[in-house]
């Protein structure tokens, strides 16, 4: 852009439009969207600090509405045979495994899950 006239235009333009927008990122609903949509994510921001706030709601968000874990059923005397069948059975013990290793509360989990 050669033409003087033509960058102050354009400078205007920009302005104008960052002043109108400017709030768009700390709206809620729209900044949540923004980030769980997987074409954009943190990058559809404008600014970091944007972006961690949106991080920051849904992790509320999330951690309100995940239910906190309940506690493991006591052991049954048929526990020894149900865990020997579940070493002969590779899912069963793949399934055991991962059981124990649930994170304990609804804010790590929400956590976990944004990221």
């Amino acid at each position: 852009m050669a033409n003087q006239l033509a960058l102050k235009l354009a400078s205007n333009i920009r302005t104008t439009l960052n002043d109108k927008f400017a709030s768009v990122e700390k709206m809620t609903a729209l900044s949540v969207a923004t980030l769980v949509d997987p074409r954009y994510k943190e990058m559809g921001f404008c600014s970091a600090n944007s972006a961690q706030a949106a991080v920051d709601r849904l992790t509320r968000e999330c951690a309100n509405i995940i239910p906190p874990p309940s506690p493991p059923p006591p052991s049954s005397p048929s526990s020894s045979q149900v865990s020997s069948e579940q070493e002969d059975n590779l899912w069963g013990l793949l399934d055991s495994h991962v059981g124990t290793q649930r994170v304990c509360n609804s804010s790590a989990s929400a956590i976990a899950e944004v990221q």
